[in-house]
């Protein structure tokens, strides 16, 4: 099925091949490109392009290849397998493209014809001749010597050849060995993967130039779901071209006109159940054949059904674990599977203890600074999680005043020793609401004041919201001296925060020193 044609698209946006048309000029690949034209025209020699699986090391080869065909100066000759199995056929390959008759020659009779050659259509003809070689972590040791050599080809003022290697990272280790080649490396570039605003810029400028207008493009991919595609793809243009492309699969499969974040997650588990990974395909299984049996109106209190699917296995999904052994829970635990199969989040009372609290916006508040208020710091992680429990959350930089939003509890890791600190408690609470609201009265007070809110639970049944003096007293004596200066700024009660436990679960930095 040609996906988008049904999208009423000119062509197919996120195909993997190396389409010069869809290649997106993102900050790296525009300067590699450009660094790589000025290094050509200058003759300086040999140029390096390094890159992890899927960055996009071939489709800026092509580009490279493309950017001078319209130049009548300039010749280029491409080799996508370098590895060759002997130092003849090697030489023999290079002068077939240099369409230079060898028959019967030897090796040093092919040698000194390249080289003329390149002194005849270089230094005679003022062409420049470059050299691009794919798949560069190929190359055998006597490729690497010959290139060596035809760097030695040369005048007072220029290289003869232009060599261009496009390579994975491996390569990097065969350069150590050979320290005579890679000191005559003029460009090194390494390609990174991209980040997250590069990666949605491609993501729109491939269905733009697919035919899709420019605001039907930025509305095809929610925020969250384009969120969640970086974290599963980590800015690899190859994995966003595939997962893109299941992605709209799917949204046409399911007659949807937006792509969110629920959409890319089923995507993604797609991906990794085909990637040859068998363990699920029973449980896979038993979910094909419950849904089926729904649709075909099967009931489920049927005997042989329960003695079907009483065995070893449990389904996990979706952060929950259905155990299929449990009979008195069986009608629970079908609707379970049931929302597992439609992609929803299993909405249960198991689940609402992960859930730190709720907060209302309010007027200057942004999702960076309740954030940072309420986990003592702001990372991409934070935010993907708050935007997979919010999914009313079109993008992250923009929240309405009045918009309530859920907070996860995200447990950190913390070396604290108690015994060997003192701190100052304001307030203590019993939900995240209270707490909060009255860090604001506090800070609405007094903006400079270092409050510090600090969510934390000592055991499974209790969680509290504790506010502090956001600092550290080592001395009894210069806590006690802090205390007596906030009662006159506070007009409250202060005291010294009791001890925690050992194993105490915190959801924030406790203190900075």
């Amino acid at each position: 099925m040609e996906y988008f044609k049904i999208l009423n698209l000119d062509k197919e946006p996120f195909s993997n091949s190396p389409d010069p048309d869809l290649f997106f000029q993102s900050c790296q690949h525009l300067t590699c490109l450009q660094r790589l034209e000025i290094a050509i025209r200058l003759k300086r020699g040999l140029n390096i392009v390094i890159g992890d699986v899927g960055t996009g090391k071939t489709t800026l080869c092509r580009q490279l290849i493309r950017k001078f065909t319209s130049d009548k100066d300039i010749e280029t000759f491409l080799i996508l397998d370098p590895f060759f199995d002997s130092l003849s056929e090697a030489l023999a390959a290079i002068a077939a493209m240099f369409k230079i008759n060898t028959d019967n020659d030897s090796k040093r009779q092919i040698k000194e014809k390249i080289k003329n050659f390149l002194f005849l259509n270089c230094v005679d003809k003022k062409k420049t001749i470059i050299l691009i070689i794919d798949e560069g972590q190929k190359l055998n040791d006597f490729f690497i010597e010959i290139l060596r050599e035809f760097l030695n080809y040369e005048t007072n003022e220029y290289k003869l050849l232009q060599i261009v290697i496009f390579a994975q990272k491996e390569f990097e280790k065969t350069l150590r060995h050979y320290k005579n080649f890679s000191d005559r490396i003029n460009l090194f570039f390494y390609l990174q993967p991209l980040n997250f605003f590069d990666m949605k810029k491609m993501v729109w400028f491939r269905l733009q130039k697919s035919g899709y207008a420019v605001n039907n493009a930025q509305s095809l991919f929610t925020y969250p779901g384009l969120w969640k595609i970086y974290r599963q793809t980590r800015g690899y243009p190859r994995k966003i071209m595939n997962l893109c492309h299941q992605c709209i699969l799917m949204a046409v499969i399911q007659n949807q006109n937006r792509i969110g974040w629920y959409i890319v997650r089923a995507c993604a588990k797609r991906e990794i159940l085909n990637s040859g990974n068998n363990r699920y395909s029973l449980p896979c299984f038993i979910i094909f054949f419950i849904l089926l049996s729904v649709l075909t109106g099967i009931v489920f209190s049927n005997q042989s059904f329960l003695e079907l699917v009483k065995s070893k296995f449990i389904i996990q999904g979706n952060g929950k674990t259905i155990n299929l052994h449990d009979k008195n829970n069986f009608n629970t635990n079908i609707s379970g599977i049931k929302e597992f199969i439609h992609g929803k989040e299993i909405q249960e009372q198991s689940r609402i203890s992960d859930i730190l609290g709720q907060i209302e916006v309010k007027q200057g508040e942004t999702l960076g600074k309740l954030v940072k208020q309420i986990y003592g710091t702001v990372n991409p992680g934070i935010i993907q999680k708050i935007l997979e429990i919010n999914p009313h959350i079109k993008s992250p930089n923009r929240i309405s005043i009045g918009q309530k939003l859920s907070f996860p509890c995200i447990p950190v890791k913390i070396n604290y020793s108690p015994d060997q600190s003192f701190l100052i408690e304001i307030a203590n609470e019993n939900s995240l609401e209270s707490a909060f609201e009255t860090l604001r009265l506090h800070t609405e007070k007094d903006d400079h004041l270092p409050i510090k809110l600090i969510p934390y639970q000592t055991d499974k049944s209790k969680r509290q919201f504790v506010l502090i003096y956001d600092q550290c007293f080592l001395e009894k004596e210069s806590m006690q001296k802090k205390i007596d200066e906030l009662r006159t700024r506070l007009n409250l009660q202060l005291k010294r925060l009791r001890l925690w436990d050992q194993d105490t679960i915190f959801f924030s930095v406790p203190c900075r020193k």
